[in-house]
């Protein structure tokens, strides 16, 4: 499993993600994808703006690339930390409606 030190870190990495995003102009949100042991897969920063995409929240283009890379079934098991309150963003409503959460860690500030 992933001790507190490692989920604060990963945190960490959110946060400098949603440091870019509000640099360039985009909503402050960072989102980072890891493995179980709390090594970093992929990173992301909210969109929404510069990309001119209302969908673009961080941890959406997070799990869209992720998806892409790993292949829906290699995003079992993975951890994703946000710089926001976890619960509260779009990506957690939507893998809870797919079932799909049960098999995520999902931790943020």
């Amino acid at each position: 499993g992933m001790d507190q030190a490692a989920r604060e870190r990963l945190v960490r990495e959110a946060q400098a993600q949603a440091a870019l995003a509000a640099a360039r102009g985009d909503a402050p949100f960072g989102a980072v994808l890891a493995d179980g042991s709390g090594v970093v897969l992929l990173r992301a920063a909210n969109g929404q703006v510069t990309a001119t995409d209302p969908t673009a929240h961080a941890e959406i283009v997070l799990i869209r690339a992720a998806a892409r890379e790993l292949g829906l079934d290699g995003l079992d098991g993975l951890a994703v930390a946000t710089n926001a309150d976890p619960k509260r963003t779009f990506l957690h409503l939507v893998m809870n409606n797919m079932d799909l959460s049960r098999n995520h860690w999902w931790f943020g500030v």
